[in-house]
Parts: structure tokens; C-alpha cells; sequence
């Protein structure tokens, strides 16, 4: 029913792509996989799925992580979710939204945080950095290598770097070169050499 709503939800006009969710999801349970300490999988994944319904109904609001945990609350009552995943689920939604202002403290938190950090590592990354930017191109692509950089190396575990890693220094040649291009680009009709004399 979540994965539903929020397949629906994409239709509506400038909603963001659920495959975003999707990829978060498959991140998040491929780093569960390789740390060495055990990982829930059902935290993992309700509270990315949870976490993206709060941001969908608050339009990416500061209260989205609360909005999630409400939701997540009252939903899983009349499902077959113990309890005690149920309140974990609901804690963990309300830190993860909270990030940066909350601190997280708990293994699955930090594996959402970092699956979200290298979601945005690769070219889908890119685009939404430069399509949300405005006026010059290269000052975009030169900011999100300067983001990228420091989500990589703000990443909560080492399986995250190893996950992260040849994508995040694949994309970074292609922004690169990208930049360097940009860059070559005229900026103003001062930067054009115009012929002297039109033709006649």
C-alpha cells in the first residue's frame, strides 16, 4: 500500500520521481548487507518508504520527519508490525527527518543517511543539481563537486565508501569535463569575435 501511494503520487504535477525512493531503499539494504553488525531490513525499508510519504505530503518541510512518524504510527497499528518495530520505525523517522539538527543514533539512521548521501553521488545527482540551479551551468557543476566531495567523505561507514566509490569518481571526470565545457562557452557578446564587415 505504501509503495502504491507512492507510485500514485508521482503523477501529480512537479512530484519528485519514485525511483528516487526505490534507489534509496536498494542503497540502504545493499549497505545493511556488508557491515558487520546485524541491520534491520524492515527498519531500513519502512523508514525510507515512511520518509519520502512525509516529505510528499509537506513538500520536503522541516516537520516531514514527524508528519512520516505520525503516519507510520497509525498506519503499522493495524498491520501485523510489532510494537516494538513499530515505535522504531516511528523514532527512527522522526530522527532521520530531523537530520543535521538531530543527531542520529541508531545503525539503521545512519545506513539511510548514507544510502541518501550516495543516491545523490552519480549523474541523477547532477541533473537535480543543475536543474535546480539557477543562472550559470559551470558555478553549478563546480558547486555540486564541491557537495559531492564533502557528502563522500561524510559518509558514516567505510561499506558506504565502497559502495559509493567508483560512482563517485566516475561522475566526478564527467563533471569535470562537463564544467571545462561550460566554461569554454561564451558568457556575453563581448566574448564573440564578429566579422568587420558584413557581407554585401
Amino acid at each position: 500500500m505504501v509503495e502504491c501511494f507512492i507510485t500514485e503520487s508521482a503523477a501529480e504535477k512537479n512530484a519528485r520521481d519514485p525511483s528516487e525512493t526505490f534507489e534509496r531503499v536498494r542503497l540502504a539494504l545493499e549497505i545493511g548487507q556488508k557491515l558487520p553488525h546485524p541491520v534491520d531490513p524492515l527498519i531500513l525499508i519502512m523508514t525510507a518508504l515512511f520518509d519520502d510519504l512525509g516529505r510528499r505530503l509537506t513538500g520536503d518541510a522541516s516537520i516531514s520527519g514527524f508528519m512520516a512518524a505520525a503516519f507510520a504510527d497509525s498506519f503499522l497499528k493495524v498491520t501485523s508490525v510489532s510494537d516494538v518495530d513499530r515505535l522504531q520505525i516511528a523514532r527512527a523517522l522522526a530522527k532521520f527527518g530531523a537530520r543535521g539538527v538531530v543527531p542520529l543514533d541508531s545503525v539503521e539512521q545512519m545506513v539511510l543517511s548514507d544510502a541518501d548521501k550516495v543516491g545523490r553521488l552519480g549523474m541523477v545527482g547532477v541533473i537535480t543539481e543543475v536543474s535546480r540551479a539557477s543562472g550559470s551551468r559551470s558555478v553549478a557543476l563546480k558547486r555540486y563537486l564541491e557537495k559531492s566531495e564533502n557528502q563522500f567523505e561524510g559518509l558514516n561507514f567505510q561499506e558506504s565508501k565502497q559502495v559509493a566509490e567508483t560512482l563517485f569518481h566516475q561522475t566526478r571526470v564527467l563533471v569535470e569535463s562537463l564544467a571545462k565545457s561550460y566554461e569554454l562557452r561564451p558568457e556575453s557578446l563581448d566574448q564573440i569575435d564578429f566579422p568587420i564587415h558584413r557581407p554585401s
